[in-house]
């Protein structure tokens, strides 16, 4: 999903103007990296969802801070608790 991130994604969710947005797959946290970019740039907040996570979740609470919420559990236990998002993206 990362390489789909400039030319299709970003630009959808900047046409919609997308305030909150889940992701579902963090895996190695490339794609959640560029979508918290965002997130700094439009006065957003993402959840990842990904019951095991490859990146350092502390490095990008303390880079991202209240932007950045992780998840750590499967996505069909996390997902009803989630409301107000605008998009959800599913690797």
């Amino acid at each position: 999903m990362r390489r789909m991130w400039t030319p299709l994604m970003k630009p959808i969710i900047e046409k919609i103007n997308a305030r909150y947005i889940v992701e579902v797959g963090s895996a190695t946290g490339g794609n959640t990296w560029s979508i918290l970019e965002y997130c700094r740039d439009h006065d957003a907040h993402m959840t990842a969802i990904d019951p095991f996570p490859s990146f350092d979740i502390e490095k990008y609470k303390r880079e991202f801070g209240d932007k950045f919420q992780m998840c750590t559990e499967l996505s069909l236990n996390a997902l009803p608790h989630l409301q107000d998002y605008d998009v959800i993206l599913i690797d």
